[in-house]
């Protein structure tokens, strides 16, 4: 597994665990109503995407044997604007009116947004309309491990 998607994986899960103690909190009373929406978005996207990112770079056909997953740049632009945009959320949603959430909150819903472009960026050309064809039958038998060996 590549490094990028156990990254992307980790960090989902690290964003599950803080999503479902700030659902907990909320929930028990501990935190106020402000923080329903902050730990909606842990879960969808600091658990959900994250996780579907960093599974589609592992599962998605494979783009070339040089760079099988595309330029791993824009996968890590993805990662970092996500986190990052999702980070931002976090500290500035609660705030109520403080001076600067409204910019914070517009910076982080941008760098959201740039996070599924980069990655739609590197996917999209994984997801070929017509599959390679296929190889004859006798090429595949010649390859057999059985015949090898």
């Amino acid at each position: 597994m590549p490094r990028i998607v156990r990254v992307y994986i980790r960090a989902s899960l690290v964003w599950l665990l803080l999503g479902m103690a700030a659902f907990a909190g909320h929930s028990a009373g501990w935190l106020p109503a402000a923080w329903f929406p902050v730990y909606l978005h842990m879960l969808t996207y600091g658990w959900l995407t994250q996780l579907v990112f960093g599974m589609g770079m592992w599962m998605f056909p494979l783009l070339r044997r040089d760079h099988p997953r595309g330029d791993d740049r824009w996968n890590w632009a993805a990662w970092v604007t996500l986190n990052v945009g999702l980070a931002l959320r976090v500290v500035f949603e609660p705030w109520g009116q403080a001076p600067g959430r409204r910019a914070a909150l517009v910076t982080s819903a941008l760098l959201l947004w740039l996070a599924a472009v980069f990655f739609t960026r590197n996917a999209w050309p994984r997801l070929r309309l017509k599959p390679r064809p296929a190889r004859p039958r006798a090429a595949r038998a010649s390859t057999s491990p059985k015949e090898r060996g």
